[in-house]
């Protein structure tokens, strides 16, 4: 199975607002009088404009206030002030309107930005506002993409810096799989300045320009995987075909491959031993070549870059998100049927069972998937209106559903993982070769099981950390 299958870019980047969103709003209701927190946009462009990239910044006043304020046309840059429809956009979130046109040592109660005066006890609405006016208003790819401070949960504590600085190992021989991240996460500190964060997946995206790529710390083996989605719906999959061809041809470390309709670029680090630098310097060199090769390739293969909006789709998730949530007779019948077996047993559902419900269908996996990640999308955006609107009970509705497809997604990538690996095992036969197939169950292994060291019942995989 392609190491991408299990890779979904647009339900990642749901997951991380919405992880963005829980920690903002824990930070904002435990400020103190006079706290300070500034949450602002990674300037990817010229370094030398004028003005501020878009912000938003809170103050904590009194016992119980926080005053939140939007970056106005008083202080962005000309290259990101807000026309009038941005403009309202923000007022039509929340906050008011500018009462000065620029910074004034008396402002009276308003502001040079929009600003607006609640409850700490807001702090989730406050949160929810800021999400969308920094994602749909200023458009911020990806939480990555901003620099929070304090806010950022694995920030360094506050302190001395140590007089003593132990030396990094120029190589270490990893023990197992968390000793590796541990490892990867030291080593990348200083290329961050701070102990990197990870998203949902346990993944570290790292910010290249336009681009974004991912560290992943491969589960069974001693290696790291750099991955990066440079272009997405691509509309010309023949011309496709041939760039990637010479992408591959043209860069000695990079691989690229045409996966669906997204081009993806990675490589592979041996991790046996492990060695700082040698992450550094590859991270390095995919970060750039990502940055560089996206807007020329999308150009060539009619393809949108990573986080680059569809203007066909740009606004319908707050129009159509509920109308996707409500959609249930469009659901399909293997999807019913996982829904009983739930009900009737959370929880115990096993991939095989979600399988075999499916037919061993791969297509029909791939499809429920898609359609439980619309599910999921659609209840995040309606539990985002739910508390502007300050509906609490609607918002634990969409939180059970948004974890009901969530969990849903999960378990048939699982089995589509299954699905797959028995495809390929027959496809191997077919060719002459001895495949060890997977376990019945639990102490009933079936007449062509082959025990094989390192071998884990629960996928098939060799773990190769048993074996070094």
């Amino acid at each position: 199975m392609s190491e991408f299958a299990g890779f979904d870019l647009d339900r990642s980047t749901a997951r991380a607002w919405s992880r963005f969103q829980v920690r903002l709003a824990d930070h904002v209701a435990e400020m103190s009088d006079d706290d300070i927190l500034i949450v602002s946009a990674d300037d990817a462009g010229d370094d030398d404009a004028d003005g501020a990239a878009p912000y938003v910044q809170f103050c904590a006043w009194g016992e119980t206030l926080v005053r939140c304020e939007v970056s106005s046309n008083a202080y962005l840059g000309v290259d990101r002030r807000l026309d009038r429809a941005a403009s309202e956009a923000v007022m039509g979130l929340g906050w008011a309107a500018p009462t000065v046109d620029s910074a004034a040592d008396d402002a009276g109660e308003g502001s040079a930005n929009f600003y607006v005066d609640v409850e700490r006890s807001q702090a989730d609405r406050l949160a929810v506002m800021t999400t969308r006016v920094l994602r749909d208003v200023f458009g911020v790819p990806h939480p990555a993409f901003l620099s929070s401070g304090r806010l950022d949960e694995d920030a360094p504590a506050e302190g001395p810096v140590p007089a003593e600085v132990v030396p990094e190992m120029p190589a270490v021989f990893p023990r197992d799989r968390e000793h590796l991240q541990a490892l990867v996460d030291e080593a990348l500190t200083p290329y961050f300045g701070r102990p990197p964060t990870h998203d949902e997946d346990d993944d570290i995206p790292v910010v290249s320009g336009s681009a974004l790529v991912f560290v992943r710390v491969v589960r069974k083996a001693p290696a790291v995987h750099l991955f990066c989605s440079l272009v997405h719906d691509v509309r010309d999959l023949q011309r496709a075909t041939y760039e990637v061809t010479l992408l591959n041809r043209r860069h000695r470390f990079l691989k690229f491959v045409l996966f669906d309709d997204s081009v993806m670029a990675y490589v592979d680090i041996p991790a046996y031993p492990f060695a700082p630098e040698h992450l550094r310097q590859m991270l390095s060199l995919m970060s750039e070549a990502a940055d560089e090769l996206d807007d020329e390739l999308a150009r060539r293969v009619g393809a949108r870059r990573t986080f680059e909006p569809d203007p066909d789709e740009a606004g319908a998730e707050d129009t159509e998100a509920v109308d996707v949530v409500l959609a249930t007779d469009a659901v399909h019948p293997a999807m019913v049927a996982l829904r009983e077996l739930e009900a009737e047993s959370p929880g115990s559902t096993t991939p095989e069972l979600a399988a075999s419900v499916c037919s061993m269908s791969r297509e029909l996996i791939l499809e429920l998937i898609g359609w439980n990640t619309d599910q999921e999308r659609a209840w995040r955006s309606a539990r985002e209106k739910a508390l502007l609107a300050g509906n609490d009970g609607e918002v634990e509705v969409c939180d059970r559903e948004t974890s009901r497809a969530e969990a849903t997604v999960n378990l048939l990538r699982r089995a589509l993982r299954l699905v797959v690996e028995q495809q390929l095992g027959r496809d191997l036969e077919d060719m002459g070769y001895a495949v060890a197939r997977r376990r019945s169950g639990p102490g009933r292994p079936r007449e062509s099981d082959v025990a094989l060291p390192g071998l884990d019942p629960a996928t098939d995989e060799p773990d190769l950390f048993d074996q070094l």
